[in-house]
């Protein structure tokens, strides 16, 4: 039996700089921040390994005495590993993460609040692969994860703050999965890939879902029913079957050329707001008005070596077709109501774009020059 155990931390102390600023603000202000990570690899025989992983990081800044935020991350990870023979390996991973920030805004005393924000990720996935004595390597998998989501609660903060309290919600979410995928090599110069993915998702009650007139925009006044789920009552479901294709093809020694299609199908959507200048990104769930946005890539690559100068070259074209993306209303202002969707809208997205980039990896000077260009048009 072999095993191996590494621990890192990491730490700072920038109050010290900050201190001897000329600017009052940032002489008021703090920042900090920790991190701490164990991973633990242990040889179970000759045949199956276990590895575990746990990571831990706080950070926190206030700007001078108007503007608080605290962010912590926490994850950890199980996974073994198992060669079923020479030719088949399989994989077994337990997956958590948590994501959580809080802050207080002061600038305006009148409109100064708090609010606490969290998102839980808890993950079981089994991976499998089977190499062919002759030109396939087909691999295979599924995957549940189940989402524990609390946006928090608008809080007045201080004596002088008029603002109303807003409870904004808890979400909870399953989303499951299934692969089969297969990689073949139909001759030296030539491989195809093909691979199809299934995926299932529920949203989950509690929740209360107000209904909106037909055909009118989703605003409180058109509200016309409410719908109540109970506790782990499904609210919305979701499917998705998505694609995958790629082809490489050599076309001389130093040269190839491939192309890849795929689609891939988004359950939560990230966040921005408009109003506040906090840096409060947080992730939202699809849910029964918020449909999950989907997309179709396309990309076409040519890639030349030139090794007796360490030069390498690339130039990629791709497409990309985004069906129900989600965009924010003029002035949307995300944690002022739990009903988000009064604040988005839904439409399509095109973008395409070109990308090239020559490296030289060897030789005395070494480098890179890369150029892109990019379209996007967006229709709600």
């Amino acid at each position: 039996v072999k095993s191996a155990l590494i621990l890192t931390g990491r730490s700072t102390y920038s109050d010290w700089i900050l201190n001897r600023l000329e600017d009052p603000t940032l002489r008021d202000s703090k920042a900090k921040f920790h991190d701490l990570a164990g991973a633990l690899t242990w040889e179970l025989g000759e045949k199956t390994l276990l590895k575990a992983f746990a990571y831990t990081s706080q950070d926190q800044f206030s700007l001078g005495t108007t503007n608080d935020y605290a962010y912590s991350n926490t994850g950890a990870s199980m996974n073994i590993r198992r060669r079923f023979g020479s030719r088949m390996n399989g994989e077994l991973a337990l997956v958590y993460g948590e994501y959580q920030f809080s802050t207080t805004d002061q600038q305006v005393a009148s409109e100064a609040y708090s609010q606490d924000y969290r998102i839980s990720h808890y993950e079981l996935k089994a991976d499998m692969s089977w190499l062919s004595l002759g030109k396939h390597k087909i691999t295979y998998g599924a995957n549940a994860i189940y989402y524990d989501l609390d946006r928090g609660t608008i809080e007045p903060y201080g004596d002088l703050s008029l603002r109303a309290p807003v409870e904004l919600g808890l979400e909870y979410g399953v989303e499951s999965a299934a692969y089969l995928a297969d990689e073949i090599s139909l001759f030296p110069w030539l491989t195809l890939y093909g691979g199809l993915r299934f995926a299932l998702y529920n949203s989950l009650g509690p929740d209360e879902v107000m209904i909106y007139g037909e055909n009118q925009p989703l605003r409180p006044s058109n509200v016309v029913d409410t719908l109540s789920f109970a506790k782990n009552e499904v609210s919305s479901t979701y499917t998705s079957l998505e694609p995958r294709i790629a082809v490489n093809l050599m076309m001389g020694p130093n040269n190839s050329l491939k192309f890849s299609y795929n689609r891939v199908r988004q359950f939560m959507f990230m966040m921005s707001n408009t109003i506040a200048i906090s840096p409060t990104d947080q992730w939202k769930l699809c849910d029964y008005h918020i449909k999950p946005p989907f997309v179709d890539q396309y990309s076409l690559g040519y890639y030349l070596d030139v090794p007796k100068g360490g030069i390498s070259t690339s130039l990629e074209l791709y497409y990309k077709n985004i069906t129900d993306v989600i965009d924010y209303k003029d002035g949307a202002n995300f944690i002022s109501t739990p009903h988000i969707e009064t604040l988005t809208l839904s439409g399509d997205q095109e973008a395409y774009g070109v990308e090239a980039m020559i490296r030289k990896n060897a030789g005395k000077v070494s480098g890179w020059l890369a150029y892109s260009y990019s379209w996007l048009l967006y229709t709600s």
